[in-house]
C-alpha cells in the first residue's frame, strides 16, 4: 500500500475515535461537575442524611441526588401550587437589570431545546432570498406583528438562520411570500443539516423545495457532463491502483 492509502486509513481511525473521546470527555466533565456541585451544596447541612451524602466517599452519589432533585422540581413545576410562587419569583427577577436578560435568555434556550410542543420550537422553512435565486434553511420563530416594525411592514415574519459548525445565527424579518414551510422535516433534522453544512452520510435529506429546484425539467437530478464523468472515472482508477499496490 502507498503512503496515501495509509493516510486514509489513519484518517478513518480519527473519524471513529475523536467523536467518541470528545463525547465521553464532555459527558464525564458534566457529570463530575454536577457531583461536585451537589456535594458542595449539601455541605452547609450540619445533620441528617443529606450531610452524610455530602461526606460519602461513594463516587457519583452527588449525581444521583442531583438527578432526583431535578426530577422532583419538574414534578412540582406541573402543579398549580408551585406555579404561583414561581411566577412571583420570575416577576422579581425580571425587574433586576442585566439579571433579567440573562435569565430570560437561558430560560428561552432551555425551553427551545426541551420543548415538547413543536409549534413552540419554530417551523422548518426555506427562505427564498434574491428573488428565489438563493435559498436558505431556517426556522420560522415569530409570526405575530412586532411593535418595532413600521406599519407597512407588520406582515413580516421572523426567520432564524443557523450558522454551520458553530453556535450562532441571524434573525431576519422577511415577507411571508418569500418563505416556504418544509413539510415532513423536524427541527432537529433541519438544525443538523444546517450545522453540519450537509456534510456526512448521516445528514438529513434535502428539503423538498431545495430538491425540486436542483432537479431538471423531468424531475430528475441534473446529469454531470463528460468532463465530470471522466474525473470520477480517473479517481476510481487511482483507488483501484492503490488497492492493487
Amino acid at each position: 500500500m502507498r503512503v496515501r492509502q495509509h493516510g486514509r486509513i489513519f484518517l478513518n481511525g480519527l473519524i471513529v475515535i475523536v467523536p467518541i473521546l470528545i463525547t465521553a470527555y464532555v459527558a464525564w466533565t458534566a457529570l463530575w461537575g454536577l457531583d461536585v456541585l451537589v456535594r458542595k451544596g449539601l455541605q452547609p447541612v450540619w445533620a441528617g442524611p443529606l450531610r452524610q451524602v455530602a461526606e460519602s466517599p461513594v463516587p457519583g452519589i452527588g449525581i444521583v441526588v442531583g438527578v432526583i432533585a431535578i426530577y422532583a422540581v419538574g414534578l412540582l413545576a406541573r402543579s398549580w401550587l408551585f406555579r404561583w410562587p414561581l411566577r412571583i419569583a420570575e416577576a422579581i427577577v425580571e425587574r433586576i437589570p442585566l439579571v433579567k436578560s440573562l435569565y430570560s435568555a437561558l430560560r428561552d434556550l432551555l425551553q427551545f431545546l426541551g420543548g415538547q410542543e413543536a409549534a413552540s420550537r419554530g417551523k422548518p422553512c426555506v427562505w427564498k432570498a434574491s428573488g428565489g435565486r438563493t435559498q436558505l434553511l431556517g426556522l420560522i420563530t415569530q409570526e405575530e406583528p412586532q411593535k418595532f416594525l413600521p406599519d407597512d411592514e407588520q406582515g413580516r415574519i421572523a426567520v432564524y438562520l443557523p450558522m454551520s459548525y458553530q453556535l450562532g445565527g441571524f434573525t431576519f424579518y422577511v415577507p411571508p411570500d418569500e418563505v416556504e414551510e418544509v413539510k415532513g422535516m423536524t427541527v432537529e433534522e433541519l438544525l443538523k443539516l444546517a450545522l453540519t453544512a450537509g456534510i456526512g452520510a448521516r445528514a438529513a435529506k434535502m428539503p423538498a423545495p431545495l430538491a425540486s429546484e436542483g432537479a431538471g425539467a423531468s424531475g430528475r437530478p441534473d446529469v454531470p457532463d463528460r468532463g465530470q464523468e471522466g474525473g470520477a472515472q480517473s479517481d476510481d482508477k487511482e483507488e483501484q491502483q492503490d488497492e492493487g499496490d
